[in-house]
């Protein structure tokens, strides 16, 4: 596992600033980030992407890239961007999806903000789809208190079913246990689209 703690503590650095932001909607309906320092910009819409619908092909450049490291050599393919799902900037989740150029097929990690400070190994995410049915994950790593879950897919981690479930459908809500304590989330359309597709093409 330790050569996995790496990758993910970097993550880390890309997703805590995700939360210093607050939304504006303008009158013609144009989504505005509102920053800390006074400065915005337009949100980019990931509904003008391509969809993940059944059956067709779509461009997975939009979604993911890839990078290597020039000294160590590895390569990372990672969603362009953290997800964030929050409804007030304070409470809520930053995920970033990826995976190595090894056996690991997937690597979802799961930053919590605004619940408690501590996650044990084996503590649940629960997840349920928008056509009713039901997933429970766990966290996969060791105790810690950044708090911070990650969930593999592939390898000995297995949950290649689930992979393929969270490929096909979209997400309604996410709930993310924290010793007694949890934070539930709502999914946009457009947020469990851009999860859904980024999944979709990492599991290529």
């Amino acid at each position: 596992m330790m050569k996995y703690f790496s990758l993910l503590i970097l993550t880390l650095s890309i997703l805590t600033p995700a939360f210093a932001q607050t939304t504006a909607t303008t009158k013609e309906g144009k989504t505005v980030l509102l920053y800390e320092d006074g400065t915005w910009k337009y949100q980019e819409q990931s509904a003008s992407k391509s969809s993940p619908s059944a059956g067709s092909e779509f461009d997975c450049s939009a979604w993911i890239e890839t990078t290597a490291d020039k000294v160590s050599g590895k390569v990372i393919t990672a969603a362009k961007k953290p997800i964030v799902v929050s409804k007030d900037q304070k409470t809520g989740f930053a995920i970033l999806i990826m995976k190595s150029s090894d056996a690991l097929k997937v690597i979802l990690t799961i930053e919590i903000v605004g619940a408690g400070t501590c996650i044990d190994k084996g503590d649940e995410i629960n997840i349920l789809f928008r056509d009713g049915s039901r997933m429970t994950l766990s966290h996969a790593s060791e105790f810690n208190c950044v708090p911070q879950a990650d969930i593999y897919f592939g390898d000995v981690f297995g949950k290649n079913r689930e992979l393929k479930e969270l490929a096909e459908k979209q997400i309604a809500t996410m709930r993310v246990w924290m010793r007694g304590t949890h934070v539930d989330q709502d999914f946009s359309t457009s947020q469990s689209d851009e999860f859904q597709s980024v999944i979709r093409c990492l599991s290529k």
